[in-house]
């Protein structure tokens, strides 16, 4: 009865914030959530001498259901599959060496250069993390959170080209992330010493990445085969349903990314739905009418426990020392990212200035890097790493997400 009384709770808030924030507010859902539990954080720390018993349930909220296994193991499938199935595959073809450019390359590039600067931001504050633990943080906040992006960008003025390709880079990218993280986890275990050979990360990105790819052909091959057979919604959303979940499950069980499998899935059953051919007008409506739903009630909760978040910062609050400058990092090394790709391979890309800004300024990072960070075991450094990705994401979804929409560079067709 604990964990349904803790449901209920979340959900009441949710509701509330929700409410408030389009009443009022009128922010987009997730920015609008995260940031009154934002404040609703610093209003029961500054009060928590008058009212106690708030802040003490609240911290029992948060570890009593905690939010690194919420995401990472229980929403993140969900919200995938409900972004990709959206998606406009015919389109993505059209930019997929773009896209695989950004998705692989990009964050490989961004990783190196976030690590020397980190290590370098670091040191001159005479803080003890080591180069490993900085190449973990680099692989935390150099991809951008396809929850976040997704969520922000459905009604961004962005063209339809330039949508695809930030929508499409931030449902992959995660996978090399996945990779990185995975390999290099360790050090902040390990105080940092890191015993990776080129042979082992090539295996880990062959096992996790284009397994998960190739899992999720099959998933997506099999959800086809029963959408095509049938035409009733509620048996087809039910059908989606069990094979995001079932999924996920599987896949991790065979140590494969669950995160691209579902994205694969998705982007497959999303085109058989939006063809036309194998299901009637009704269950299509229903179909994505179900999925914008559980999205919208999942993005809630996820954000408002980002907001929450801000308790487990109580180790350190002189969060500004390192979080503007970390802030600065995560934004240049993105930059450098989507340019460096443009100048190598110009004539495939074709990207103008403009372009590559806003590719900067569009990736988010949101609550599947604050997700992996709280993973970490703990560690002396833990702190500091958790503390810069907290003001990383915070940054990303409150200044960047928010201001995204008017530099647009023009409407969609």
């Amino acid at each position: 009865m604990a964990l349904y009384y803790l449901l209920t709770f979340i959900v009441c808030i949710c509701a509330l914030f929700s409410y408030i924030n389009f009443k009022w507010l009128k922010l987009p859902a997730t920015i609008g959530t995260m940031l009154l539990s934002l404040i609703a954080s610093v209003i029961m720390t500054m009060g928590h001498g008058y009212f106690p018993f708030i802040r003490t349930n609240v911290e029992s909220m948060i570890t009593l259901l905690p939010f690194q296994q919420l995401l990472l193991k229980v929403m993140l499938g969900f919200l995938l599959f409900a972004g990709a199935i959206h998606v406009n595959t015919k389109l993505l073809l059209q930019h997929i060496k773009v896209i695989s450019l950004l998705a692989v390359l990009g964050v490989v590039i961004a990783a190196g250069i976030s690590t020397l600067l980190f290590w370098g931001l670091f040191t001159l504050l005479h803080l003890p993390v080591s180069l490993g633990q900085c190449a973990l943080l680099a692989a935390i906040i150099s991809p951008t959170d396809p929850v976040a992006v997704i969520a922000l960008l459905k009604k961004s003025p962005l063209s339809q080209e330039l949508e695809i390709v930030i929508t499409a880079e931030a449902l992959f990218n995660d996978g090399i992330a996945v990779v990185l993280y995975t390999c290099l986890a360790g050090a902040v275990a390990g105080g940092g010493a890191s015993t990776l050979s080129a042979a082992t990360v090539s295996l880990s990105f062959l096992q996790i990445g284009i397994g998960g790819i190739a899992f999720g052909f099959a998933l997506g091959f099999v959800g086809q085969l029963i959408i095509k057979s049938i035409d009733r919604y509620e048996v087809e959303i039910l059908i989606t349903i069990a094979l995001v979940m079932g999924g996920y499950n599987l896949a991790e069980h065979f140590h494969v990314s669950g995160a691209l499998a579902i994205v694969v899935m998705g982007l497959m059953i999303g085109n058989t739905i939006s063809l036309g051919k194998y299901v009637s007008a009704v269950t299509k409506d229903y179909l994505h009418k179900v999925w914008e739903i559980i999205e919208f009630v999942l993005n809630a909760i996820l954000f408002l426990y980002v907001g929450f978040q801000l308790f487990a910062l109580k180790a350190d609050y002189n969060v500004l020392l390192w979080c503007i400058p970390g802030v600065g990092i995560a934004l240049a090394s993105r930059w450098v990212s989507v340019w460096l790709p443009s100048v190598i391979f110009f004539r495939k890309l074709n990207m103008t200035l403009k372009t590559i800004n806003l590719l900067t300024w569009g990736g988010l990072r949101g609550g599947l890097s604050l997700a992996m960070v709280l993973a970490l075991p703990a560690s002396p450094v833990q702190p500091y790493l958790l503390t810069t990705v907290y003001g990383i994401v915070v940054f990303s979804m409150l200044v960047q997400g928010t201001t995204l929409a008017k530099i647009g560079d023009k409407k969609k067709k």
